[in-house]
């Protein structure tokens, strides 16, 4: 497949996931934005209660977003390398050539 290809879904993912991060960024520093009286507060009791639900959804959408783009098809392709190399093997011993013990 070229390059061209493989990196196309990338993008998409990775715009997605920051722009959600960045979104939360003031729940998880407790930032409240007062849109209509333009204020903005440091540490009111109301962002208070929502910094753990925002720093866990944050943190695990950025870890899910890493193991979904880097770790799976890692391990996809170490799966598809162990098959290709049983199958020399095979290969190789159907026709005399290696003797398996």
């Amino acid at each position: 497949m070229p390059a061209h290809r493989q990196a196309a879904p990338l993008r998409p993912v990775i715009l997605t996931t920051v722009t959600t991060i960045l979104g939360l960024m003031p729940m998880v520093l407790t930032l409240t934005i007062d849109l209509v009286g333009r204020d903005l507060a440091v540490g009111a009791p109301s962002a208070q209660w929502w910094t753990q639900m925002s720093s866990g959804i944050a943190g695990g959408l950025a870890v899910g977003t890493v193991l979904t783009l880097v770790l799976t098809p890692c391990l996809l392709m170490l799966t598809e390398r162990r098959r290709d190399e049983g199958a020399s093997e095979a290969a190789a011993a159907a026709a005399g050539r290696v003797e398996l013990a």
